[in-house]
């Protein structure tokens, strides 16, 4: 039965216990109408042989005419009496119903002592009830032997003996369907998850396992199943989502690489050529190539982010206040048109690198420096609140956009690609914000300032943990 499926050995099972189970029960009922039957019959009997010892004058009777004629108490119309006289001779009285000639079964004496024991004859067996009289007077020194056929008790026991098989058979059959029929149904759930399973590994990871009360264990699993199949979905769509930015990430990088590369090499083409603005050309390329190393420098730098996060931050304990200070300062050295104020509350202070904040602030007014016209102001403040510190650098430009804001941190990202790329952006600054924020267990937010249809500028909002004090 080993290779049996669910579906056949639990209603052979089934079917088995029944059938053991009916013939234990049937047996034990017919044992025990057998014992009551025959009961019944052994008191029967013994009246008779009761009746029989009260009256001496009907076993004489008996004994000398063979008749039962001028007893009291006749015995019942089933039983044969035998008397055996005291020299040893018999003599039996039959019921007319008895008298057709059938034989009788061998009579085992025994002296002085009364028995009742089943015997057989031919074709059927007997209840035999003897009693020894040791009396004085008539019938003394005789022994007398009452029997009644047991055919009625055979006749009743197969009668109930074929009754019982016919119905337990019909009650066996029923089981057996009836378990069939809820195993087929307790199965369903696992031939739906079968199906899914094999639509899935077809490529259809949209498909589910009909859900099931989770108090089953069809639907426990249906739950586990469906569980995974979201996970699974959901990692292959992150799969896919990753694979699509690394394509774009190395399409951009690409990009990004040619452009300083081209340059490169048409300055060396005209310095080769012997171009009378050398000194020009060397310029450019020194330029470009600052440039290059601007964006490789970038690229590792997020490549570390990616491999490992603590790559970017630090154990140092720094303050908000004095990063702005020195990027204010910064700004102001790049532009002398610019007027930049720093409004920091005193213990705005976090855990991590000195060096990587000041990356994040210095990214941050660069961008802000790129992307406004000279003489706009920019604000760099700087607030606690609760455990958390908050710093904003805020502009007043024409602000991200709101179709922009969502994806100013993303790598390469640029709203406007002609004017990024000649004011030598190259889309890495605000995603090098954001992973520098992330791995300080922070955030960056881009935002406009105003309506959306008239920005008066935008703001990036940086939150970090404070330090604890």
């Amino acid at each position: 039965m080993r290779s049996w499926p669910l579906k056949w050995t639990i209603p052979a099972i089934a079917l088995v216990l029944v059938l053991l189970t009916e013939f234990v029960i049937g047996a034990s009922v017919l044992l025990l109408l057998h014992r009551t039957l025959t009961s019944q019959v052994d008191r029967k009997l013994d009246d008779a042989v009761s009746a029989l010892a009260s009256h001496p004058a009907a076993i004489v009777a008996i004994g000398n005419s063979g008749t039962a004629a001028g007893m009291p108490l006749q015995p019942p119309n089933d039983v044969v009496v035998v008397v055996f006289r005291a020299d040893g001779s018999e003599a039996t009285a039959a019921t007319q119903w008895l008298n057709n000639g059938r034989p009788l079964p061998p009579i085992t004496l025994r002296p002085n002592a009364t028995a009742t024991y089943t015997a057989r004859a031919p074709g059927e067996s007997w209840r035999v009830v003897t009693r020894h009289l040791e009396a004085t007077g008539p019938g003394a020194g005789t022994t007398i032997a009452v029997m009644a056929p047991l055919r009625d008790i055979g006749s009743a026991a197969t009668i109930l003996g074929r009754g019982i098989i016919v119905l337990g058979l019909a009650v066996a059959l029923l089981a057996a369907a009836l378990a069939a029929w809820a195993t087929r149904r307790s199965l369903r759930p696992l031939a739906e998850a079968e199906r899914t399973a094999a639509s899935i590994a077809a490529g259809d990871l949209t498909r589910r396992v009909p859900s099931y009360p989770r108090t089953t264990e069809a639907g426990s699993l249906a739950a586990s199943l469906n569980a995974m199949l979201d996970r699974l979905s959901a990692t292959m769509t992150q799969r896919d989502a990753s694979e699509a930015k690394l394509r774009l990430f190395v399409s951009d990088a690409s990009h990004e690489l040619r452009t300083p590369l081209a340059a490169i090499r048409g300055y060396a083409e005209l310095h080769r050529m012997g171009a009378d603005e050398t000194g020009q050309a060397i310029a450019r390329i020194e330029a470009n190539a600052d440039r290059m190393a601007k964006l490789v420098d970038d690229l590792l730098l997020l490549a570390r982010s990616d491999e490992a996060a603590a790559v970017l931050g630090g154990n140092e304990d720094v303050d908000i206040a004095h990063v702005l200070d020195d990027v204010a300062a910064d700004v102001r050295a790049q532009d002398s048109s610019r007027m930049v104020t720093v409004a920091a509350e005193q213990g705005t202070v976090v855990r991590g690198s000195t060096r990587h904040l000041t990356q994040l602030f210095s990214n941050v007014a660069a961008n802000a420096l790129r992307h406004t016209p000279e003489g706009t102001p920019i604000e760099l403040t700087a607030r606690v609140e609760g455990d958390r510190v908050v710093a904003t650098v805020r502009d007043h430009g024409p602000g991200f956009g709101a179709a922009h804001a969502a994806r100013a941190f993303e790598r390469f990202y640029r709203a406007d690609e002609s004017r990024t790329r000649a004011s030598g952006g190259s889309g890495l600054g605000l995603a090098i914000v954001a992973a520098i924020a992330s791995a300080h267990g922070g955030s960056a937010v881009a935002s406009d300032i105003g309506p959306a249809d008239a920005p008066e500028g935008a703001i990036v909002t940086v939150t970090l943990p404070a330090s604890p004090a």
